[in-house]
């Protein structure tokens, strides 16, 4: 049944306020909707011929089983202005995303309150928040709350469903976020934010937040899907970093934790040009640029964080004027260092002696002094750096750029 009358409640009397427990919510104005509740067969769309929805779910509880139904759509060439008040959880049927922005639509997330929460899972196929199987998503942007997205088996956690073409547009600005892609059996896997099986990244955009996304991996683990890019035989799209802190980890071996799927014959494009960016595996292809593609490389400062305050910092490359910033507390769960994705370059620090630990391209090792001048040809990727002292100026020399 569709509710046609809005029940106005004394705690927000301008708006449309439903239960999700007394039927189908159809949005049909810009005007603001409050929806709550539960249900397993009651779903809420935005109609087609809204430009812009503005709704706000509070402790809402929608879970479908129904393979033909979304717990949560959006038509085409609709906005829809999410807002999230308490815990929320979406799951759809078979083929559907939990939050269905197909082509065309935009999806805008925020918190409503301080505990603003929403866990996504998608059916299977389906991504947990995006586009169903064989769909290609619209635009997603998170900017607050607590969000979780789970992919069914071969959808992403936030982007495409399987064989959905591409992971669409995807901008993460705040917030905190969990993403898991979804594995599929014997065959391909999701990313955790990017593609579906068989479906490239997209075109995915970090500029602030706390950000989780693992790919899925399946009953053949060589057919996984990358933290942060493509599914399992797709290339990682266009991925641009610029603030926040960042795990990535990939569903298996044969997958980028930044990048592609397995068995992709195609790479994509790495911008990394702030934040904290750590994977499980320091498995990043293509490799790291900065904004004027320069070879970009991994950085880790020791101990640069307590662990518990917000710190704030940047890094100023003396040639290019480029900087590189970080703002957080750090990616916590007894991690106190930091992974920066620098150019070569010299940095004004406020440090006296600069001592650290070499892996070069081969996988060797060796200790590094704090003269750069020392350090040989050989070194490809500086993986620690202890920062004690009162020196000025940290020079970092890499024979891949200059």
């Amino acid at each position: 049944m569709v509710i046609c009358m809005a029940s106005l409640l004394p705690r927000l009397a301008a708006a449309y306020d439903y239960d999700i427990a007394t039927g189908k919510v159809i949005v049909a104005s810009s005007d603001p909707y409050i929806i709550y509740g539960t249900s397993t067969v009651n779903t809420i769309t935005v109609k087609t011929g809204v430009a812009v929805a503005n709704v706000t779910i509070s402790n809402l509880n929608i879970q479908v089983t129904n393979r033909f139904l979304s717990a949560f759509s959006v038509a085409s060439n609709a906005t829809l202005n999410l807002s999230l008040v308490g815990s929320n959880f979406l799951m759809s049927g078979r083929y559907k995303a939990a939050i269905e922005v197909p082509a065309g639509a935009t999806l805008n997330i925020t918190n409503g309150d301080a505990n603003g929460m929403l866990t996504a899972m998608g059916g299977g196929n389906g991504a947990g928040i995006g586009s169903a199987k064989d769909k290609k998503p619209g635009r997603i942007l998170i900017i607050s709350g607590h969000i979780s997205a789970v992919g069914g088996p071969g959808g992403a956690g936030i982007g495409c469903g399987d064989n959905g073409g591409d992971g669409g547009v995807i901008t993460i600005a705040g917030g905190t976020v969990v993403a898991q892609g979804g594995g599929l059996g014997e065959n391909g896997c999701g990313a955790g934010i990017g593609g579906g099986n068989a479906s490239a990244g997209g075109t995915i955009t970090i500029t602030d937040g706390k950000v989780t996304a693992t790919g899925g991996t399946g009953d053949w683990p060589y057919l996984s899907g990358a933290g942060i890019g493509g599914g399992t035989y797709a290339p990682g799209g266009l991925i641009s970093i610029s603030g926040g802190t960042i795990f990535a980890t990939r569903g298996a071996s044969t997958a980028q934790d930044i990048g592609a799927g397995a068995e992709s014959p195609e790479i994509g494009t790495n911008t990394f040009v702030g934040g904290s960016i750590k994977t499980s595996a320091d498995a990043v292809l293509g490799a790291p640029v900065d904004a004027a593609s320069h070879a970009a490389y991994l950085l880790v400062v020791s101990n640069a964080v307590d662990g518990t305050n917000n710190i704030s910092m940047s890094l100023t490359n003396m040639q290019t004027g480029a900087v590189y910033s970080y703002a957080g507390a750090g990616h916590g769960d007894g991690d106190l260092n930091l992974y920066l994705y620098l150019p070569a370059g010299d940095y004004p620090t406020d440090s006296a002696e600069m001592l650290g630990f070499f892996v070069n391209a081969n996988g060797a090792s060796g200790s590094m002094t704090h003269n750069p001048s020392d350090w040989t040809d050989e070194q490809r990727t500086i993986s620690a750096l202890n920062v004690h002292g009162e020196a000025k100026v940290l020079t970092l020399i890499h024979p891949l750029g200059t």
